[in-house]
């Protein structure tokens, strides 16, 4: 009896050395192994496929700079990404973009796709908005908050 509570106080130290460990990282995963036993520890995250983004109340402003010489000010409300993941505009490489700058969104329709834990995740407009400019790149990693899109709501 007590050699059993030794190995699990020892199987407990493991798991919170691995968790310590996690955390301190900021990682989403950590595997081990020693021959005996294995541990995988996963943090929990957000694995809805359909996510509701509300704007940022703020309007922002910044300098975007393109291929020309000039540089342009862009103004407007933002989407922000609702979790930590890849960025993508379509649902495959070959598909056109869900949407493109200068469309006008209808309530309820999917804008982009957040890949999280091999999970891709539906991200969807609040309301109606017309998309001023996109601000993630395409098959980037974007952290929760990253503005994804400048609109301006309809």
């Amino acid at each position: 009896m007590e050699k059993a509570k030794k190995e699990e106080k020892n199987y407990l130290d493991e798991i919170k050395q691995a968790y310590d460990f996690m955390t301190k990282n900021n990682l989403d995963v950590v595997e081990f192994s020693d021959g005996d036993g294995y541990i995988k520890l996963v943090k929990k995250s957000a694995s809805t496929q359909n996510i509701q983004v509300i704007a940022s109340a703020q309007p922002v402003s910044g300098t975007l700079v393109q291929s020309k010489p000039s540089v342009q000010e862009i103004t407007g409300l933002t989407i922000k990404a609702p979790m930590s993941g890849i960025f993508y505009r379509s649902s495959t490489p070959s598909s056109p973009p869900y949407i493109r700058e200068g469309d006008s969104v209808e309530a309820n329709s999917v804008i982009c796709l957040i890949e999280a834990m091999k999970v891709f995740n539906e991200i969807k407009s609040e309301f109606k908005c017309k998309i001023i400019k996109c601000v993630a790149e395409n098959g980037k990693f974007v952290n929760e908050g990253d503005d994804l899109f400048i609109i301006e709501k309809l």
